[in-house]
């Protein structure tokens, strides 16, 4: 790999910085399917904590609901 060396000389400090070349920096482009893009984006959608506090909600309106639906039998 190539670099750039660069030599600071000081009185009383000699310091060596070592510069890899620009484009070891860059990252590389990666191509990623768009079914792949919509899989994370949900995926951390639904790790929020909003999201999460709605879906207990949902979860226990139903089972709220499912419950008089008995009581109603119940008394039948």
């Amino acid at each position: 790999s190539v670099t750039y060396k660069i030599s600071v000389n000081t009185d009383f400090l000699n310091v060596n910085f070592i510069f890899p070349l620009d484009n070891l920096f860059k990252p590389k482009e990666r191509f990623i399917p768009e079914k792949e893009m919509h899989m994370r984006s949900k995926r951390i959608y639904d790790n929020l904590p909003e999201v999460k506090k709605k879906q207990e909600e949902k979860q226990k309106r139903i089972i709220i609901q499912s419950n008089k639906l008995r009581v109603e039998n119940f008394k039948k």
